[in-house]
């Protein structure tokens, strides 16, 4: 029994009986004395001593006890059978005698030095702990709960030698840092993968069960046949988001002038703690170079770039920046530029400091495509399930499980599994995911599970399968010229609201009671029913009108049209367009043979876009063809940036007749000049997509802004 205010453990051996006295006492020489009572800020430390014990376990030959105010775990060989045994070996200390909070200068590896040339170590490592709460041994591992770290260390062995390392660790993703911060990580408070101050463990046979104090959970892990990555768990649609830049070359060439581009970053520091110099890339022109020579001339330069991966897009006189590493890493990544002579025409100008939008796709929305990363997930390579049909719960020998319950799978292959997020995730903030592998040979294999992280919405869009940027799955909308008209403001009786198209005026006078839903849609119902030229109908997002030709093909670009309300009115008409614009064949893939023109409207093909709302909800099926209303609407906003320009948002939902799969459409900006990657992105809230491009070309001018 840890008899914790007196410092000591007590040893009773099989009890018979009721009140039995011990029959030895362990950290104290004797049953009358506490060596630690009075003194509080110099403990006695050494192998024989206790101070606040809060856990005793034995296998039947050892003895395992929790020294939490020594910071400490305790080890003895064999049962002591007098009074005042000293431990064998300790755990959390390089020897008996220290009892230092996360003793790290001891236990761990020096991570570099500092000015005066001492070692620098981390906060904590593998081998040290801080106000440990239990221990316990499954007879071959021993599970330490290390409350002041906020983890449970595992230990394949009992250990046999003082400060020895921990082989796993459980809670936080690496053994130097502590992610169990509500301030600092508010993702990973109660997420699955995380603790705060575990106090206690057990062992049936086959899971381990951890109490977690002040998440007020109970959570259970059970050993895997093979282990998953800390983030195998992605968004298909991306599975990194990559950090981005660029530098721009205008203004006008000289002989000699030098230009450089520096790359560096911010995290990478000398032995001094100070961020390393970026690396400087020289050119110097020479006589006849137009910028394309320049560009790339420091393509060729960049080729090997520790950082960054460089891309030209010389109709744009650019190169493109891509992180090499994913996610927010990326954004550490610095970008500058330099001009000589001062008196230089050059121009060149950056992006920004860093590279941005970097973003961790591990973290991934309800009701989302997710691919699965990691070895030996199957044994074969199966062919994917279309999307138009109901998903299979098993493929290829593989059944996936997200906490307990089996999701729907589209294909699996020994390194990748596609399938998706069940949508009763919904409302949480981290899951687990574990696979179940029937193996050829008729045996099961089951893996270690793996975090989740959850977010309500966390936009990606397809792209083709090529390097950075890569080119997206966009899609032209429609066979017939389109235009749009938003109705805003204020529904105010007897306000007039009009479309007109060419010379024919639609006219609606808005009576009590009246929406602004109402006023569009009498708006789509006179037009529709009365103009020769033009159909409409309501946009999906907001309270649009759009227009659109009634016959396929060129024929129908250019009709004009405009809007208005009379003076004085609430309600606000505002045409996007002063013209039909942009038929072309509906659903063609945009490519560089078939383009997007400014002003179109093109069908992004997106993931993780989240919960729909209203009676649309109610067709979010695990695994099955969305079959509910087309005209359905995610339940936080999308605003979208392509060429650096608003493109509107006219619909953002379900896609009919697939699994799992959003369309976005958006309208381009009329003002887009020609760029044959030009970059597009999505956004909800604070999440932004990965960047794609796609090509756009203006009729009107192929002028370089």
């Amino acid at each position: 029994v840890a008899d914790t205010s007196n410092n000591r453990v007590l040893y009773f051996g099989q009890v018979t009986s009721n009140e039995p006295a011990a029959r030895y006492v362990i950290g104290q020489p004797d049953f009358n004395t506490d060596r630690q009572r009075g003194i509080v800020l110099n403990p006695i430390v050494k192998a024989e001593s206790l101070l606040s014990p809060t856990s005793v376990m034995t296998d039947g030959q050892r003895l395992i006890v929790t020294d939490l105010g020594l910071n400490r775990v305790l080890i003895w060989n064999s049962i002591p059978s007098a009074n005042d045994r000293p431990a064998d070996v300790v755990i959390g200390q390089p020897n008996v005698t220290s009892s230092e909070s996360n003793n790290s200068s001891s236990l761990c590896e020096p991570t570099g030095t500092d000015s005066n040339g001492n070692n620098v170590y981390p906060r904590r490592c593998a081998a040290t702990l801080s106000l440990p709460r239990a221990a316990y041994s499954d007879g071959r591992r021993l599970f330490v709960a290390d409350a002041g770290n906020d983890r449970v260390l595992v230990f394949n062995e009992i250990p046999r030698r003082d400060g020895a390392a921990a082989d796993y660790i459980l809670g936080q993703v690496d053994p130097t840092i502590n992610q169990a911060s509500d301030s600092a990580e508010p993702e990973r408070v109660s997420s699955t993968d995380s603790f705060r101050t575990p106090v206690s463990l057990a062992w049936d046979g086959e899971n381990l069960y951890v109490a977690d104090a002040y998440n007020r959970r109970v959570v259970l892990y059970t050993p895997g046949e093979f282990s998953l990555p800390l983030t195998a768990v992605r968004n298909a649609a991306s599975p990194e988001v990559y950090a981005r830049g660029s530098v721009v070359f205008s203004g006008e060439l000289t002989k000699d002038d030098e230009l450089t581009i520096k790359i560096g970053n911010d995290e990478v520091k000398n032995e001094e703690g100070e961020v390393v110099d970026p690396t400087e890339y020289k050119y110097k022109v020479k006589e006849g170079d137009d910028f394309n020579d320049v560009i790339d001339a420091f393509i060729a330069l960049l080729a090997n770039d520790p950082y960054v991966i460089a891309t030209p897009n010389k109709d744009f006189q650019a190169i493109l920046f891509t992180a090499r590493a994913g996610g927010v890493f990326g954004n550490d990544v610095t970008l500058a530029t330099a001009v000589s002579p001062e008196t230089s025409k050059t121009v060149m100008t950056t992006s920004g400091a860093n590279l941005s939008g970097g973003q961790n796709a591990a973290r991934v929305a309800p009701f989302a495509i997710i691919t699965i990363v990691g070895e030996n997930l199957a044994d074969e390579e199966t062919d994917v399930s279309p999307l138009d049909a109901p998903l299979p719960y098993e493929k290829g020998g593989v059944t996936v499980f997200v906490d307990g319950k089996q999701i729907p799978i589209i294909a699996v292959s020994p390194s990748r599994i596609l399938a998706q997020l069940p949508v009763e995730v919904t409302g949480s903030s981290s899951s687990s995911a574990v696979i179940h592998t029937k193996r050829k040979d008729g045996s099961i294999t089951v893996s270690t599970s793996v975090a989740i992280p959850l977010i309500e919405q966390q936009p990606a869009i397809y792209a083709e399968s090529t390097p950075e940027p890569r080119p997206g799955l966009i899609y032209h909308l429609s066979s017939q010229a389109t235009g749009t008209v938003s109705v805003d403001g204020t529904a105010k009786a007897d306000d007039v609201a009009t479309v007109k198209i060419r010379d024919r005026s639609y006219s609606y006078t808005v009576k009590e009671g009246d929406t602004l839903n109402t006023i569009r849609d009498e708006l789509v119902r006179l037009i529709t029913e009365n103009d020769p030229e033009v159909e409409a109908f309501p946009s999906g997002n907001f309270t649009r009108i759009r227009l659109r030709a009634r016959v396929a093909g060129p024929a129908g670009n250019g009709i004009p049209f405009s809007a208005s309300a009379n003076t004085d009115a609430n309600v606000i008409m505002s045409a996007f367009n002063s013209e039909l614009c942009c038929a072309n064949e509906a659903g063609a893939l945009v490519t560089e043979d078939n383009p997007a023109l400014p002003g179109e409207t093109i069908v992004v093909l997106a993931s993780g876009l989240g919960i729909v709302k209203d009676e649309a909800r109610d067709y979010m099926v695990n695994g099955l063809p969305y079959n509910g209303p087309a005209l359905n609407d995610v339940t936080e906003f999308v605003s979208s940036l392509a060429g650096g320009k608003t493109a509107n948002v006219l619909f953002s939902g379900l896609r009919v007749g697939t699994v799992g799969v959003y369309e976005v459409h958006l309208e381009l900006n009329p003002d887009l000049p020609t760029n044959p990657k030009t970059e597009l992105t999505i956004s909800q809230s604070f999440q932004t997509s990965n960047v794609v491009t796609i090509p756009v070309v203006n009729p009107k001018s192929n002028e370089n802004p």
